[in-house]
């Protein structure tokens, strides 16, 4: 009998890998004792000698929803149809919506995402883009996958720095 491949893990199926490789396990025993895919064990395992047990901290309960989402879209299906067929509210498909439409496919295909640091050029070539004016924000934000939340620090923290120069320029003079 084949072991049933299993690519949604909980939370307590992603602990009891990790004790099993704090008892010693390798990837490879661990992802076929307990029907995983070994591909993903063997990141965990990658993560876990660095010290990184965020993977092990969450669950990936979105992900089937997320996935099941992805088809609907690709099918034609419209949003208040979705909303319904995965008990979702209609703010949340919206979101997934947009960001189908903008190609940012990853999100459906993947864990749950974690939060990204970007560097400073790729927050400078955004505040570029928006300063130009010839997309809205939130295209930008969608295109690029980045929430709004962050768009706003970030033009925040440039209004900031602009008048921290501005102030340093009076009193210079």
């Amino acid at each position: 009998m084949t072991a049933r491949t299993v690519r949604i893990h909980s939370r307590e199926q992603k602990q009891a890998v990790l004790a099993a490789f704090r008892s010693g396990g390798k990837p490879t025993v661990v992802a076929s004792e307990m029907g995983l895919v070994y591909r993903i064990v063997r990141q965990w395992y990658r993560l876990y000698l660095v010290g990184d047990l965020r993977w092990s901290e969450q669950d990936d309960e979105d992900f089937a929803l997320r996935e099941k989402a992805l088809e609907y879209f690709n099918m034609g299906y419209k949003q208040k149809k979705i909303s319904r067929l995965l008990n979702l509210s209609q703010e949340k498909v919206k979101y997934w919506q947009q960001l189908f439409k903008h190609g940012q496919i990853s999100f459906f295909q993947t864990g749950k995402p974690r939060p990204k640091a970007y560097s400073k050029e790729f927050r400078e070539a955004i505040l570029a883009e928006v300063r130009l004016g010839k997309e809205s924000k939130r295209t930008i934000c969608y295109r690029h996958g980045i929430s709004m939340g962050s768009l706003r620090n970030w033009e925040r923290e440039k209004s900031q720095q602009s008048q921290l120069i501005v102030t340093d320029g009076d009193r210079h003079e």
